[in-house]
């Protein structure tokens, strides 16, 4: 979850979108450091014209980060006001078209 806090803190200095931050190499991503195949590709000739209305969520089961508060020890908690789970992450967005309690 760190390189997704470090990314949406940057985002947040530079008052950017994630997608205008990808598109302005904020992040300074090089992806042929990853795999070289991908040498000469920049991320922002991999975005559509504009950002998408909407995104599908995905979470793999079995990775490290948590799904549900009952996935963190009490100790282990950082409770610095921050979503530390994916639902917490869920139940404090403010995402259009997300069900809500009362659906």
């Amino acid at each position: 979850m760190i390189e997704r806090a470090i990314m949406d803190a940057m985002c947040r200095a530079a008052g950017a979108s994630f997608a205008d931050a990808v598109r302005n190499d904020l992040f300074q991503i090089i992806p042929s450091e990853v795999h070289s195949e991908l040498s000469g590709i920049h991320l922002k000739d991999t975005l559509p014209s504009k950002p998408l209305r909407s995104v599908f969520v995905r979470h793999t089961v079995g990775l490290a980060d948590p799904l549900t508060a009952s996935d963190i020890a009490g100790a282990e908690r950082v409770d610095d006001g921050y979503p530390e789970t994916l639902e917490e992450y869920i139940e404090h967005t403010d995402h259009p078209g997300a069900p809500t309690e009362s659906q």
